[in-house]
């Protein structure tokens, strides 16, 4: 745009000669140009001396448009800047005249109308490109004369030696008529006569400011320039000067003045002695108003001005006209400055919506594109007459209904407006990030805010080149130790293609070190508040409505992380996840042909969190219907570190089967917990309860499946040295495991507290199991291992070991049924066990297993086919201590291996101060403490009080025996005291001549005595 230059002072406000400028008209094929020259003798600017020329010119600029007809010209090229003639091509003819000519372009509107900007861009020498607006007719096209529309004032501004203390920067002036006239916004035009006329009552419109900050002293003047229309005043005017510090002074002309076009009026120069503080509020009432805000704010008008405020004066209502123009702004604050220069341009002041609505924006942008640090949006509503529709976003990756990318604080905001998500296969490889109300929280805080508005992307298609994906009801990501607080989530999430499993698959596409193509598989993050942190905080926040159904819906092939409050919170450090409650359900489908080869995370709070969670509830239902290769699913996280005082209440139910019946899955993982899916993380899960039932119903054919399902934790770490405790939890639910097809299983772990802990260090300390463990996988018969138990399944690892195993003062209170049809026993890999506290634990020699004060009492323990026990299936160097056994044994198979009241089979293990209580019955290997009981054994101090012993039917050890079944050489029995009935074909009262031991390879038994 062209510039002109004033470098001339008028000891008082002056008139000056207006300038023209005459252009010809040349047809050029379809295109068409205009050639303009701009008159020597009339476009002259500038100082003179007495009667000789000015020492200034205007001079047309590289970029220059002008429309004509509305038809936009191309852009000045090729000039060196003194050229007063230049020629303006149009791609198109612009036919016969007449013509009306606008310079600049930018300012045109439609035919009739044409919009000034309220805020003007600075120039030191002169007004801004672009500022000074002239407009033109031809009747026939011959001549054409393009007169001024507006005047120019010009202020010098000096500090006062009065007040040399106060030496803030000036930051901006401010033009207002004292009748209220219309100075900005919208005006009609009359491009004969070059006059405008206002078409705004908006008070907006009633000012015009330049603001830049700008150093003064009491010797060298500030100068700043502002156009305003050329028009009457009738009562004159105001300038309004502003400090950096606040302060102001306001200049008047007190009577009516007529400010002519193409004039320059130059004030005296005044010395800044403030009047008093500014209000620097912009005041916005209409959708015309937002649109001008935004286009003035992305052209950096704004730029320097750090108490930018903001205000709406009441609701404000788009139609499909005034949202079209919106979106070409691209929202408020633009990443990149004019013409893409490097500079950010965030938005940064306050907005402030002031509890009113805005309805009926039809938005493809969020209202604002990027918010800086500092800034301010707060007591505003989008009505649910808004929308926001992202469609195939190949650039920009921020996308919310309010803000695309937040630094600041968002407050007390509401969004009920629907987000869509349209081809996402058209989407560059940069992620993309959406959200309810914002599309990434990125150091910023988002408080006291909702969303109740829909978020859908309906896929139809198989995507090839997109990235990861984020979704949020309030937020897509969080980053930069950003917090989102007492915020609420009470839509729906859908993302699917509609059909059964979601018949789309999502990759994209990276380069090898060879620079060919790698085909990836692309996460979706999906959470009721955020989908994805890399760290910060969330609380007290809410997802769902109490009572009323509400989803997070996700079908497909690709790698999901589902959250009712939050899909992954990554970092454990500043993360927190705290006070906040999910109601939503959850839910993910694919297709069994369609392969996912990394994990499926699904948590009623978080789908995977390094952050700590505490006093979070989940009440939304938990389902996964897929061929995922390895599955995460927590009635709190799914795969998780620290959990604190959470509850999964009993609507926070969880069910995981395959896709398809007949499809055969080979190495599939599945981890189930009621707070806890599994983790792989040193972590402490305490004071956690769980109300919900858990199910994994696996159809159809597997083969080296591992399945850890419990009513806590379903899977605590591998074998590494990781401490693991999990302390004062509770398991109110059923906990089931059914196998229906011909699955073959390389371990299957049911429990109250914990399915498999694997972990060096693993305790289970003060925990009690109130629901039912059913463990049924009738079709496992090919030797594979399984494990049921009251509190835990197996802890250890089968082969080696691991130290600081412990099981202490816990409660397991109900039935658990291990009906697994395996027909080998073999420790190492594949014996199914059972037992009232935990199915196996398996310690070291330099650190035996521990489980003490333990009790359990109602229900009975079933073994089908391989051991079971009151206290544990199965022991290897571990000691068994003071724990209290009242459940019922059974050993209910023709291949039951044995049941003991207090272990099944005992390797290494030493049980002592034990009681049991319970009626035992099986067909084989029936011992009222221990029914194999291994070399390096011994049992100390333990009581057989009033239980009725049940001979088996099968195996060669067919007697029930009141110590031990089947005792190896080596083993030892002391001081141990029994009472009760034992049933080898007719129920004797025990005395001490009766069968004591079945089979004796040279235990020891002393000390032992009948209970009174």
């Amino acid at each position: 745009m062209r510039k002109i230059y004033f470098v001339f002072l008028f000891s008082a406000m002056v008139l000056l000669a207006g300038c023209a400028k005459e252009e010809t008209a040349a047809p050029v094929g379809d295109a068409q140009s205009l050639t303009v020259t701009l008159s020597q003798t009339k476009t002259h600017l500038g100082e003179r001396e007495g009667s000789g020329p000015y020492t200034h010119k205007i001079y047309w600029s590289n970029g220059d448009q002008i429309r004509v007809n509305g038809i936009e010209s191309d852009a000045l090229t090729g000039l060196a800047g003194t050229e007063r003639t230049a020629t303006f091509d149009f791609a198109s003819s612009l036919g016969n005249a007449p013509y009306n000519i606008l310079y600049p372009s930018s300012i045109y509107v439609d035919e009739t109308h044409v919009t000034l900007p309220a805020v003007q861009a600075y120039e030191s020498d002169g007004f801004a490109d672009g500022m000074f607006p002239m407009a033109g007719y031809t009747a026939d096209g011959s001549s054409i004369t393009i007169e001024h529309l507006c005047a120019v004032i010009k202020l010098s501004v000096k500090r006062s030696t009065a007040v040399s203390a106060d030496t803030d920067n000036l930051v901006s002036v401010t033009f207002k008529g004292k009748n209220s006239e219309q100075v900005s916004g919208s005006f009609t035009i009359d491009y004969g006569a070059a006059t405008l006329t206002g078409a705004s009552s908006a008070a907006a419109d009633k000012s015009v400011k330049v603001v830049k900050t700008l150093a003064t002293s009491t010797s060298a003047a500030a100068v700043y320039y502002i156009v305003v229309p050329a028009q009457t005043y009738s009562n004159g005017f105001d300038i309004i000067i502003q400090d950096a510090g606040g302060d102001i002074m306001t200049q008047s002309k007190a009577s009516s003045i007529s400010l002519v076009a193409g004039k320059l009026y130059s004030t005296p120069e005044i010395v800044f002695v403030p009047t008093g503080e500014a209000d620097p509020t912009l005041t916005i009432d209409s959708a015309a108003d937002l649109i001008a805000f935004a286009t003035d704010y992305n052209n950096k008008v704004y730029d320097g001005q750090d108490d930018l405020v903001v205000a709406l004066s009441g609701d404000i209502a788009f139609d499909s006209s005034t949202s079209s123009e919106f979106n070409a702004t691209g929202g408020i604050g633009q990443k990149k400055g004019v013409g893409g220069a490097a500079a950010d341009n965030y938005f940064l002041g306050v907005f402030d919506g002031g509890g009113y609505t805005i309805s009926g924006l039809a938005a493809t942008v969020p209202l604002f594109a990027f918010t800086d640090s500092g800034s301010q949006i707060k007591d505003l509503t989008l009505s649910s007459t808004c929308s926001l529709t992202v469609d195939s976003p190949a650039v920009d990756s921020n996308h919310g209904a309010l803000v695309g990318r937040n630094k600041g604080l968002v407050k007390n905001c509401t969004s009920n407006a629907n987000v869509t998500i349209n081809n996402i296969q058209d989407v560059s490889t940069a992620e993309q990030h959406y959200g309810g109300l914002v599309g990434r929280n990125y150091g910023g805080t988002i408080d006291g805010c909702s969303m109740t508005g829909n978020i859908i992307c309906e896929q139809t298609e198989d995507v090839t080149s997109s990235n990861n994906v984020y979704i949020g009801g309030i937020a897509g990501t969080q980053a930069s130790a950003g917090s989102i607080t007492n915020s609420n989530y009470t839509g729906n999430i859908t993302f699917s293609d509609g059909t059964t499993y979601g018949g789309i698959t999502i990759t994209y596409i990276t380069k090898d070190k060879d620079d060919n193509d790698v085909t990836n598989g692309s996460y979706v993050y999906v959470g009721g508040i955020l989908g994805y942190a890399d760290n910060g905080i969330i609380s007290d926040c809410t997802s769902g409505i109490d009572g009323t159904p509400r989803s997070i819906d996700v079908r497909g092939t690709f790698v999901p992380s589902i959250g009712g409050i939050i899909g992954w919170s990554k970092e454990a450090a500043s993360s927190e996840i705290s006070d906040s409650d999910n109601y939503m359900s959850l839910s993910f489908a694919s297709n069994a042909a369609r392969a996912i080869t990394t994990p499926t995370r699904i948590g009623g709070v978080a789908a995977r969190a390094a952050a700590s969670i505490s006093d979070c509830t989940n009440s939304g239902a938990i389902s996964s219907v897929s061929n995922s290769t390895t599955v995460y699913l927590g009635g709190i996280v799914g795969d998780g570190a620290d959990v604190s005082n959470c509850i999964n209440n009993a609507g926070g139910t969880i069910t995981r089967s395959n896709a398809e019946a007949g499809t055969g899955q080979t190495n599939r993982y599945m981890y189930i917990g009621g707070i806890m899916g599994g983790t792989n993380a040193a972590c402490d899960v305490t004071g956690c309860t769980n109300n919900a039932a858990i199910l994994s119903n696996a159809i159809g054919t597997a083969t080296q499946t591992t399945i850890d399902i419990s009513g806590i934790v379903g899977c605590a770490g591998s074998a590494s040295p990781l401490q693991i405790d999990i302390a004062s939890c509770n398991n109110n639910g059923d906990v089931t495991l059914t196998n229906n097809g011909t699955v073959v299983t390389t371990r299957l772990t049911v429990a109250g507290i914990l399915g498999y802990g694997a972990a060096a260090n693993t305790t289970i300390k003060t925990c009690n199991n109130n629901g039912i463990i059913y463990c049924n996988s009738q079709q496992n018969k090919a030797g594979r291992a399984s494990y049921s138990g009251g509190i835990a399944g197996l802890m250890g690892t089968m082969a080696a070991g691991v130290a600081g195993l412990e099981i202490g003062n816990c409660t397991n209170s109900k039935r658990v049924w291990n009906r697994n049809y395996n027909n080998t026993v073999t420790p190492a890999s594949s014996t199914p066990f059972g037992g009232g506290i935990v199915a196996a634990i398996i310690g070291t020699d330099a650190s035996k297993a521990s489980v003490h004060d333990c009790t359990t009492t109602d229900g009975d323990v079933v073994e089908l086919r391989g051991y079971c026990g009151g206290v544990a299936g199965y022991t290897q160097d571990a000691t068994i201590a003071d724990n209290t056994v009242g459940q019922a044994l059974t050993g209910s198979n023709a291949n039951s291996q044995g049941a003991g009241g207090l272990v099944g089979w005992a390797v290494r293990s030493s049980l002592t101060g034990c009681s049991t209580s319970a009626n035992i019955n099986a067909v084989k290997n029936v011992g009222g403490f221990v029914a194999k009981l291994d070399t390096g054994s011994s049992i100390v101090g333990c009581t057989l009080n009033g239980a009725t012993l049940t001979k088996g039917t099968n195996g060669a050890a067919t007697n029930a025996a009141v110590l031990v079944s089947d005792a190896a050489s080596g083993t030892t029995i002391t001081d141990c005291g029994v009472k009760g009935t034992i049933n080898n074909g007719s129920a004797e009262t025990i005395t001490l001549s009766s069968n004591m031991i079945t089979t004796n390879g040279g235990a020891s038994v002393t000390g032992t005595y009948i209970i009174p």
